[in-house]
């Protein structure tokens, strides 16, 4: 199993309930697919750099969690589904060399 983290924008709800269920959408995907969770971090609700599907304001929320490398393609899918809930999602596989070119 390999380390991930995820930045998952959520819809900026205003009622606590519908984004704990929100979230809990999200982290049982992860869960479906063999992942372990290891830490999440609510950042909350927060103002966008730009609109996204004509939303200035979305729910942050940081996973990091293990998986196996096969079930990232099936994370991304069920995430693309979740277009109610989700506006935008971003993982990245950590401890991974950085692919920068050194200058010397």
């Amino acid at each position: 199993m390999k380390d991930y983290e995820a930045v998952i924008i959520l819809e900026p709800n205003t009622i606590p309930e519908k984004v704990q269920e929100d979230i809990q959408k999200v982290k049982d995907v992860i869960t479906k697919q063999g992942g372990k969770i290891q830490s999440e971090i609510k950042w909350g609700k927060r103002n966008l750099a730009y609109a996204i599907k004509k939303k200035r304001e979305g729910y942050y929320l940081v996973l990091s969690f293990q998986a196996e490398s096969s079930a990232i393609k099936n994370v991304m899918q069920a995430y693309r589904l979740m277009e109610q809930e989700i506006l935008r999602v971003m993982v990245l596989e950590k401890n991974k060399p950085s692919q920068i070119a050194k200058v010397a």
